[in-house]
């Protein structure tokens, strides 16, 4: 997935790309400073921001980006990818999705329409059940 920076980067970005610009928007509020456009290439943000960027492409080596910005958006308070807390709040998030998407799976394909009684009761004879 593509995504649109909001330091005026030329072409959409990565996912490890947003997820350090997250972080380090973040850290600039942290520490009063102000982020400029294309930040990334100002010799001042340039390091941190490559060291955000790795650790965001091995986060998602291992898990998907929805848990990764879930898990984001669920420490407001973290500025850092590299921090033992977001992966451990990464892998509760990729446990909940997993478990969204098994139930999602486990959902019966067949469901009856009873808003109309009529219908129903057709749809109850044509399949034999009319006795029951």
């Amino acid at each position: 997935m593509v995504y649109t920076s909001e330091y005026g980067a030329d072409s959409p970005i990565t996912a490890s790309q947003r997820l350090a610009e997250i972080c380090l928007t973040r850290w600039a509020k942290r520490e009063g400073i102000k982020l400029g456009f294309r930040f990334w290439g100002d010799n001042q943000f340039k390091k941190r921001y490559a060291e955000q960027v790795v650790a965001a492409n091995a986060l998602l080596k291992l898990y998907s980006e929805k848990s990764l910005f879930k898990a984001l958006e669920a420490l407001p308070w973290c500025f850092s990818l590299r921090s033992p807390k977001v992966k451990s709040r990464v892998v509760e998030e990729a446990a909940k999705l997993i478990k969204e998407e098994i139930k999602e799976a486990n959902e019966p394909e067949f469901k009856l329409d009873v808003s109309q009684p009529q219908a129903f009761a057709k749809q109850f004879k044509k399949n034999g059940l009319e006795g029951l």
